[in-house]
């Protein structure tokens, strides 16, 4: 299988996590989430890359203009149905 790029934006905490023998970076949000959901769902899609509408909306026109609405999924462990967008052509 293909890998899978997911988008998703919106805010999210980021840093350094752990004691000093266990230091670790990361990154906690909804988004983050999301994002790991539709990497999953972009392993089966047009172009192996999806991106919810929140993330294509925060986009530029410009950047806008080469994605397209392809299905809206409820992704797992989520409650609220997601708009997928694919690139175009």
């Amino acid at each position: 299988m293909p890998p899978g790029i997911g988008v998703a934006a919106g805010q999210a905490v980021a840093g350094n996590i752990g004691a000093a023998r266990r230091f670790e970076y990361t990154v906690i949000g909804d988004p983050v989430n999301e994002a790991a959901r539709l990497t999953e769902l972009a392993k089966s899609v047009p172009g192996t890359l999806a991106a919810s509408a929140d993330a294509v909306a925060s986009a530029s026109p410009e950047e806008q203009a080469h994605w397209q609405p392809h299905e809206t999924v409820t992704l797992r462990g989520r409650t609220a149905a997601t708009t997928v967008h694919v690139v175009r052509g």
